[in-house]
């Protein structure tokens, strides 16, 4: 089934369960179906493809990794965080629904996305080994988050910028390459892991770059220092992100060959 059709609204509002108030399911869906890439349930079902998962058994896990992005979204916007009135265009959760109903959807978002991960169509010990890494990856954006608003951890350095970036956006983009190989028992060790592992690092790391680099570029980031511009020139990071994906594509293509070209064509297009 084509990404296009397996990640409509539709199959979305499916795993909405009735039992959610209205006000509270509604503030849910209106940021879980605003418009967006859905880049991480893609990265997610490309990944099981690869690696021989059939799409309908885990389609649910895909679901549960949008819902816990768009969690952190809610979350990030409000006025005690980043305080930005505008996400994907439209307004966000908290100009909406105000401020207490947008904390609720968030965290409603974060229950409701474990319990549809668990819906996926594996054997049980297959469903907790993939739980593991995804309620891992959730705590450490929310750790991430925490390092962000820490006073006594200012952030005054480039190496903790990027302990930060790898925990508030590179843990949840890595367990979109990670979680199939959980749900098929692969070790540390296992060369075909490595590379996705590898790969899915790298992927975080460049894409925050680049996100850095369009913040700066629209004057969104009041709080510079959280920018990699603070830190390196705006060459600089487009060499640091042209290098990574140079490595993380190589060592892909060397492990997978020609199977991995999907992913490598998102790399460069997302």
């Amino acid at each position: 089934m084509p990404l296009e059709i397996s990640l409509t609204d539709d199959v979305f509002e499916q795993f909405f369960q009735e039992k959610v108030p209205s006000r509270l399911k509604e503030a849910m869906r209106y940021s879980v179906l605003a418009p967006g890439k859905r880049l991480r349930p893609k990265l997610f079902l490309m990944t099981s493809e690869l690696l021989g998962l059939a799409q309908a058994s885990v389609l649910p896990a895909a679901i549960a990794l949008e819902m816990a992005h768009c969690f952190t979204l809610i979350h990030d916007d409000l006025p005690c965080m980043d305080n930005d009135d505008w996400r994907r265009g439209i307004p966000s959760n908290h100009k909406q629904f105000g401020e207490t109903t947008a904390l609720l959807a968030g965290d409603a978002l974060i229950a409701l996305a474990m319990e549809t991960f668990c819906a996926c169509e594996l054997s049980a010990s297959s469903v907790v080994s993939g739980l593991k890494r995804f309620s891992s990856a959730i705590f450490q954006v929310i750790e991430g988050q925490s390092l962000e608003f820490d006073p006594n951890q200012p952030c005054s350095a480039l190496e903790q910028l990027e302990k930060i970036h790898q925990k508030k956006t590179g843990s949840l983009f890595e367990a979109c390459f990670l979680i199939p190989a959980d749900f098929l028992g692969w070790k540390i060790e296992d060369q075909k892991r490595q590379s996705l592992a590898f790969f899915g690092s790298a992927w975080g790391k460049s894409f925050q770059m680049l996100d850095d680099l369009k913040d700066a570029s629209e004057k969104k980031n009041s709080r510079n220092h959280f920018n990699i511009l603070h830190y390196l020139s705006e060459q600089e990071v487009l060499g640091r992100i042209e290098q990574l994906q140079e490595q993380a594509s190589r060592k892909l293509h060397e492990v997978w060959g020609m199977r991995a070209n999907p992913l490598l064509k998102m790399m460069h297009h997302a």
